[in-house]
């Protein structure tokens, strides 16, 4: 009679754990100048391929050419009525830069453009109302672009949709339209907008172009996984297509947003329970995350974070933080404090 093949939880082998302890046995009979000498040779190894990643950087970029305001040529914010999307539009506006806001609330942009109009002349401000989570809103304003025929030196992917809560909810428990809406924002608007601009941009010879990520995009967030996912997707698109256009003079940056500084006398916000992430000395003012964006933009970085404490996280995450417990740490996170067990219990 065949034996029946057993199976078992797929833990037998794990890949940090048994290596790091053969490791540990393996240096307890090896001489601690061995143990040197080969630390030394693989931190030159490091220096010299951190080294050649400069150079290849100075060298795609020898023609850069930095951007100012020019007289007819605007930089287009999408979610520009709320959020980060906002304070870059009024951060651009106060570089002179002239505008094309995109959301989907007219009255705000009414308000947004007479405000900027009023007080940082001469810039100019056209207006789109779009819903970009359907396929009619990104062709309204693509098509608004080309009836205009505005020329767009900056492009400013900042309409994101997975906040208010609903990314911090279990993948199962979002209603599918919740969802189309959401993928249909982060992915598909940001993607077909950036198809549709960047041409004109690399027949100009310059152009900048901003993508808004996540931090949890380093890694698989619990409660947050379609979010993040798909903020991963805008991460490694964003620095997929920075080294397609390293000849063009077009940029792209990719940068990565985390928990940002929330107004606790708004009675909507004191109804929400703040998450783990929201508090604590990584939160961030978005003004002060909307000027570290536009540097980075300007700077062309190919990746920046908001603030150093959210770097070094997601180097930990990347680098040294087990998987099982990157997960766990990250669905403590996204979380309120009051479910932290519940995070970590079966």
């Amino acid at each position: 009679m065949a034996r029946r093949k057993s199976y078992g939880v797929g833990v037998a082998w794990h890949m940090g754990a048994h290596l790091s302890g053969v490791l540990i046995l393996a240096l307890s009979y090896v001489s601690a100048d061995r143990v040197v000498s080969a630390l030394r040779w693989l931190l030159f190894i490091y220096f010299l391929l951190a080294s050649l990643d400069v150079v290849l950087t100075r060298y795609h970029r020898w023609q850069f050419v930095p951007l100012s305001p020019q007289p007819k040529r605007f930089a287009l914010v999408t979610g520009a009525t709320a959020g980060l999307g906002r304070e870059i539009a009024y951060a651009l506006a106060e570089k002179k830069y002239s505008l094309v806001l995109a959301a989907r609330t007219a009255p705000l942009l009414e308000r947004m453009r007479a405000e900027i109009e009023l007080v940082h002349k001469p810039v100019d401000v056209e207006l789109c109302v779009c819903d970009l989570s359907t396929p009619a809103g990104v062709d309204t304003l693509v098509e608004f672009l080309r009836e205009k025929n505005l020329v767009v030196d900056l492009l400013v992917n900042a309409a994101t949709d997975g906040g208010d809560g609903e990314q911090h909810s279990a993948f199962v428990d979002l209603p599918a339209d919740r969802l189309e809406q959401m993928l249909r924002v982060n992915l598909t608007a940001m993607t077909r907008l950036t198809h549709a601009v960047v041409p004109q941009m690399i027949k100009r010879g310059i152009g900048f172009v901003l993508n808004l990520s996540s931090v949890g995009a380093v890694s698989a967030a619990p409660t947050a996984a379609a979010f993040t996912a798909a903020k991963a997707y805008v991460s490694s698109f964003s620095q997929a297509l920075q080294y397609e256009l390293r000849s063009t003079g077009v940029t792209v940056t990719a940068f990565h947003v985390g928990a940002l500084e929330v107004n606790l006398n708004d009675p909507s916000v004191r109804k929400q329970q703040l998450s783990v992430g929201e508090m604590g000395p990584w939160v961030v003012h978005p003004k002060d995350c909307a000027q570290f964006a536009l540097d980075a933009l300007f700077n062309a970085q190919d990746v920046a974070y908001d603030s150093y404490l959210n770097q070094l996280w997601a180097f930990l995450l990347r680098a040294f933080i087990p998987t099982r417990v990157g997960h766990a740490m990250l669905a403590i996170s996204w979380r309120p404090l009051r479910d932290a067990w519940k995070m970590l219990k079966r």
